[in-house]
């Protein structure tokens, strides 16, 4: 039996794309190529929000954000949801297609 951090583990390794429904504006961002607390920041740096008002957006504490942000700590899928509710963000995930040789 998969735990949470388990399960998150495998999700923010796969292809995430979070797009911002905005006006004109794209952004694409594939997980899988950044660790945790880099993701958590340019989550962030893309609100155009200090910790301080990120977190107050999100009902956490500055420290929290900045754990997250220097991988002293987890943070959750919720909490990527969270986000992405709060911000106007999607998240998607793809399964790369394998070609059999």
């Amino acid at each position: 039996m998969h735990t949470y951090s388990m399960l998150y583990e495998n999700i923010i390794h796969t292809y995430c794309m979070l797009v911002n429904k905005g006006e004109s504006i794209f952004m694409k961002l594939t997980a899988n190529e950044y660790d945790a607390k880099t993701v958590m920041k340019i989550l962030r740096e893309w609100s155009e929000k200090t910790q301080t008002e990120f977190a107050e957006d999100l009902g956490y504490s500055k420290m929290t954000i900045q754990s997250y942000e220097r991988g002293l700590r987890r943070y959750s899928f919720e909490t990527l949801l969270k986000i992405a509710e709060q911000y106007d963000l999607t998240i998607t995930i793809e399964k790369k297609k394998t070609s059999k040789l």
